[in-house]
């Protein structure tokens, strides 16, 4: 049995991601020589085709940048590179977009991607854990740090679950995929993404998202250095108003999305790709989200993810979210 309570400093160490490394049929960095930079949360993945298909229709060229999409090693440091100026913009999950700003990293994050999260139980389907009550007296493998597994005691205390009637094993994000797959445990503490990534290995999986049962937490920021914004305010406003453009393509023509990505990532396989992005083209839009715009941040859940990360997380007075979360780019 291990402790969930973490530290804000772990959130940076291990992005929850990482969870399809080993996994993915990702190779290499992507880069190329553009003249702003986005800085991926970790490696491309199927759900990126918002962002090569945003640079194929010319959202990007259109506002004046040559954009140069990086894979990352993780949200925390994208959130880094972000705030030290060696990236322009970076995509990174929420929990560690706030968690790291709440405690003072000069970032602002200016556009929702994901407004939902991805979080999730996964389990084998022919065992299929269905809800958080199901989690008693099971194995479930975390990685302590990562995102599910910081929220894990959230979604368990909302549903009056006791964390100690759980064995939770605590390993490595490809270690934790394996004993899945080889039923050393009963489900894996995860995000969605990971599913298309098991099921491709063979096994049918049940998803059982934290949304779903009291845990509602926003999925992904675009995010940039407050200095970057101070100095290049006009750049920040175009970047944003492409990417709203580049998700709403995205989502009127996920195939189309899909075959760009395939142009500039031609080794990845194509199937795991358009599975990737079917998983989480649902979790742009968020409750309420078509009376705002594509990529309109919602503050009040915000808030109360903050308050999660306080209770459960390592967050100690946490600065207020309109000081590093702004909608004020974000155009109807």
């Amino acid at each position: 049995m291990i402790s969930m309570k973490t530290t804000a400093r772990a959130v940076l160490a291990v992005s929850a991601t990482a969870a399809i490394v080993g996994v993915t049929a990702a190779c290499g960095s992507g880069g190329g020589s553009g003249d702003v930079s986005l800085r991926l949360d970790f490696v491309h993945t199927g759900k990126d085709a918002i962002w090569t298909y945003g640079v194929e229709q010319g959202f990007f060229s259109d506002e004046g940048i040559d954009l140069d999409i990086l894979d990352g090693k993780g949200s925390g440091t994208t959130a880094q590179t972000v705030s030290n100026g060696s990236d322009d913009f970076g995509i990174m999950d929420s929990g560690t977009a706030i968690t790291v700003a709440a405690e003072g990293l000069p970032i602002r994050g200016v556009a929702s991607v994901f407004d939902q999260s991805p979080v999730t139980i996964l389990s084998p389907a022919d065992a299929a854990l269905t809800t958080p009550e199901d989690l008693e007296g099971k194995s479930v493998a975390v990685t302590s740090g990562d995102g599910p597994s910081i929220l894990l005691p959230a979604l368990l205390d909302a549903n009056g679950v006791d964390e100690s009637s759980l064995n939770l094993v605590n390993m490595q994000p490809q270690a934790k995929l394996t004993s899945l797959l080889s039923g050393d445990v009963d489900a894996v503490s995860t995000i969605s993404l990971v599913e298309v990534a098991l099921e491709q290995q063979g096994m049918d999986i049940h998803s059982m998202p934290y949304r779903d049962f009291g845990v509602e937490t926003p999925g992904y920021y675009l995010a940039t250095s407050t200095s970057y914004l101070e100095k290049n305010r006009d750049r920040v406003e175009g970047f944003v108003r492409a990417t709203q453009k580049s998700i709403e393509a995205t989502l009127a023509d996920p195939d189309a999305a899909i075959d760009s990505f395939m142009d500039k990532y031609s080794d990845y396989d194509r199937e795991q790709a358009e599975a990737e992005l079917a998983v989480m083209l649902p979790l742009i839009m968020g409750p309420g989200a078509e009376d705002h715009p594509t990529g309109w941040i919602d503050m009040d859940l915000a808030e109360s993810t903050t308050e999660v990360l306080e209770e459960f997380g390592d967050v100690k007075d946490p600065e207020p979210v309109e000081d590093y979360l702004t909608n004020e780019f974000v155009s109807d």
